[in-house]
């Protein structure tokens, strides 16, 4: 036993995070999302998420409960 874990008692820590995914259009950002989610790359049904998608259950990985937050992607236009 580590002293901290003396000090500090048996507690379990839980750790949370907030995911905020960005990037372009088409990128890949909301298959990504879903991948975190199942553990299986999602092939089909490729739609467009437009404005914000905010996922209601968190996406649990390595003791860590992140709250996923998927901005739709904008055209880039170069002048």
């Amino acid at each position: 036993m580590s002293w901290l874990s003396k000090l500090f008692g048996q507690k379990k820590v839980e750790l949370k995070a907030s995911l905020v995914i960005l990037g372009a259009s088409g990128a890949g950002k909301t298959t990504l999302v879903r991948y975190l989610e199942t553990g299986e790359p999602v092939m089909k049904d490729p739609r467009t998420t437009l404005g914000i998608d905010i996922r209601q259950n968190p996406i649990t990985i390595s003791g860590w409960s992140l709250s996923a937050i998927d901005v739709g992607g904008q055209e880039l236009y170069f002048n």
